[in-house]
């Protein structure tokens, strides 16, 4: 019974002295410049971003392939303040000595940020990420396109106005064009619209675009879903455009329409006016309808109508004429389907 109590007592020990020396060299940190860390990019780059809005948040690893911890003496945001870090958890622009576990690795959350200026055409902005690691440096280059916008909230358009396609208009909320007003936006202009906005027609919208400078209507995001899925061909990035109840005359000629939830709608007015004429003209990617008309008239011609949850073309009594245009309907996501015929026409 004595021998076996010692020789428990003796593994024990042993145990704990290897234990002990394993927890030391755990804790000892690899000076060898031979074993550096790796980093997974050297540039993080963003889409256009437009100024006085963040970006989405990108992400680069750090890893220690060696069996030695090693000891990262800084990571430090260097250049102006675009840019800001989350590093490994720690809200921070730098952060010093940092003890990497062998095998292991940490994230850097990136974000960027552009302030406004006077400029029309797009811009970059450049900072760097230094990292200082075993008498090694290392340099991630951050960049990210710039476009400063006219920002537009809650506005109502209450007198005849023209816009021109000197800046993109940023459409923040829901932009109203109030009734006996008219919207005039010329060649070139682009309007952005952020989720949940949309544009509300009580009086008469006129896109005049030309084939080499269309006017588009989209969603204000312009990174990517995923590596392959750019949010470009997203739908149900923004409401969409709606024609109220006595709004006439209304003309969209060589305009883009696309990453909707609800498209284009038209509602009631007296068909002895024309409501609305679509010509040359790309309407694409709804959520659910492209063009859902009730008791109306619309003409479209020469333009294309594909890709919606539900249906292309939803007519529901009016007059409508439709000539020398396509319509088709390929919807199809990891995470939905379409779920109705490509048009829906109902005799009321």
């Amino acid at each position: 019974m004595y021998r076996q109590r010692t020789f428990f007592s003796f593994f024990f020990l042993i145990c704990m002295v290897w234990i002990g020396f394993s927890s030391c060299e755990d804790m000892m940190f690899s000076t060898n410049p031979n074993q550096r860390i790796h980093i997974s990019a050297d540039t993080v780059s963003f889409d256009t971003l437009f100024t006085g809005v963040g970006s989405t948040t990108k992400i680069f690893n750090i890893y220690n392939p060696s069996k030695n911890r090693i000891k990262i003496d800084a990571i430090e945001l260097v250049g102006a303040t675009h840019y800001s870090l989350n590093i490994n958890g720690v809200l921070t622009d730098a952060l010093h000595d940092i003890s990497l576990k062998a095998n292991d690795s940490m994230r850097i959350f990136v974000q960027a940020y552009v302030d406004p200026s006077d400029q029309f055409t797009p811009f970059i902005v450049k900072d760097s990420i230094i990292i200082r690691s075993n008498t090694h440096t290392y340099k991630v280059v951050l960049q990210a396109y710039g476009q400063d916008a006219y920002r537009v909230s809650k506005r109502q358009i209450m007198a005849d106005t023209t816009w021109l396609a000197e800046k993109p208009y940023l459409i923040l909320d829901t932009l109203t064009i109030a009734q006996g007003a008219t919207l005039t936006l010329s060649e070139g202009v682009s309007l952005y619209f952020v989720k949940h906005a949309s544009l509300q027609v009580y009086g008469t919208l006129k896109a005049k675009g030309i084939q080499s400078k269309p006017v588009v209507f989209r969603g204000d995001r312009m990174d990517n879903m995923f590596d392959n899925l750019p949010y470009d061909k997203v739908p149900n990035q923004w409401q969409g455009i709606r024609f109220r109840k006595g709004s006439a005359h209304n003309e969209l000629n060589y305009v883009v329409v696309k990453n909707t939830n609800q498209g284009i709608v038209l509602d009631s007015t007296s068909l002895d006016v024309l409501a609305l004429a679509i010509s040359n003209s790309i309407i694409n990617n709804s959520a659910t309808n492209l063009i859902t008309a009730s008791h109306t008239v619309m003409h479209i011609s020469n333009s294309v109508v594909y890709n919606a949850g539900q249906s292309c073309l939803v007519l529901q009594g009016g007059k409508y004429n439709v000539v020398h245009s396509t319509i088709a309907n390929y919807f199809s996501f990891p995470w939905v389907g379409r779920k109705a015929t490509s048009v829906c026409y109902l005799i009321i």
